[in-house]
């Protein structure tokens, strides 16, 4: 589970135990099949016990993918580049 905030903060105080519960229980079902819950924000959430990376870090690995010559750019990096983009407003 992914929860990608932009603007939004918490939305109640047990929001990310709830998400928590939810990828086990899919964990469970898959026949204990790996599952988590990541948290993306523009912030670093205080007193949160499972992964989480702002904005910034998606950007930075985005960037870390990306050709250093323009010229050896595919479609694939154009599409990368105008997501950096995008989300750099985030």
């Amino acid at each position: 589970i992914i929860e990608a905030k932009i603007c939004a903060g918490e939305s109640g105080p047990d929001q990310y135990q709830r998400y928590a519960k939810t990828a086990e229980k899919w964990s469970r079902m898959h026949g204990g099949k790996p599952a988590a819950f990541i948290l993306l924000a523009p912030f670093k959430p205080t007193e949160f016990k499972y992964p989480n990376a702002t904005w910034m870090d998606i950007i930075a690995a985005a960037r870390s993918c990306l050709p250093h010559s323009r010229s050896e750019y595919t479609y694939h990096s154009y599409l990368l580049e105008n997501f950096i983009h995008h989300v750099s407003n985030f």
